[in-house]
């Protein structure tokens, strides 16, 4: 057992000063000076303002959707059930890159002229970057609200409709907040997916300097053309964002595991 323990020590190990090694050398490339040129920089502040915008919008949104379909999931069985849920997982084993493709022709079609007649535009737009990620978050908050639901006992619901309550009054006053650490984990990854997102944000909404620029795309174009000081700079910025939210996911894990 011994020998084991040390060669998984030496496995995690290698593992971790890999990780840490590609982070430190993002810190090490940047200074105090790079950093607030970046902070100041009028197209990294829209960036900033704009995925924060965006990604609070497609998380609402993927809450709106995830939490009563994972509801259903968690309490419904069905002949299909399986073949729903791998559905729902799709952009999770998809490249977010051929995620957004399939909605880049979805939208450039038929389907997309007909949405235009009622001035509803996708395709290289700020709805185009909402959907983006509503499309990409809402598996990862839908697995997690399922997940947390599933761990309530059908008990209390039976309990509560014993003394007279709704199905509505049950789920709002006994099954929601007994899954909300769960669900609120999930929305939290999703949150910071959503940040993150650019493969589908990429082919559905473009990379359009002041208009669909997330930070992902500021990083991209800031590469693309050369800038690389500013690319820098907001790395390390959504590094330290990341490490943040880390640390919050896991706070909430350990309480939630704890009660």
């Amino acid at each position: 057992m011994k020998k084991i323990n040390v060669i998984s020590s030496i496995f995690l190990i290698i593992f971790i000063l890999i990780i840490v090694s590609g982070v430190a050398s993002l810190f090490s490339k940047t200074g105090l000076q790079g950093l607030k040129e970046t902070l100041v920089s009028r197209e990294f502040l829209f960036a900033v303002k704009f995925s924060i915008i965006t990604s609070l919008i497609s998380l609402l949104l993927s809450l709106i959707f995830s939490i009563p379909m994972a509801y259903f999931l968690s309490r419904v069985n069905f002949p299909l059930k399986q073949f729903v849920e791998g559905v729902i997982d799709i952009p999770i084993f998809l490249p977010p890159l051929i995620t957004g493709l399939s909605f880049l022709i979805l939208f450039g079609g038929g389907f997309g002229e007909f949405l235009g007649r009622f001035g509803i535009t996708f395709l290289f737009s700020p709805l185009g970057v909402i959907f983006a990620q509503f499309i990409i978050i809402t598996p990862y908050i839908e697995r997690s609200a399922e997940i947390a639901f599933f761990k309530v006992s059908k008990r209390y619901e039976f309990m509560g409709k014993i003394m007279g309550l709704s199905d509505f009054d049950v789920f709002r006053k006994i099954v929601f907040p007994l899954s909300k650490k769960g669900i609120l984990t999930g929305a939290i990854i999703g949150w910071s997916r959503a940040i993150g997102e650019f493969g589908a944000t990429l082919m559905i909404a473009g990379a359009t300097r002041m208009k669909t620029e997330t930070l992902p795309i500021y990083v991209y174009l800031s590469v693309s053309s050369g800038n690389i000081k500013f690319a820098i700079g907001a790395g390390v910025l959504m590094v330290i964002v990341a490490i943040l939210i880390l640390f919050i996911v896991r706070g909430v894990i350990k309480e939630n595991a704890y009660h």
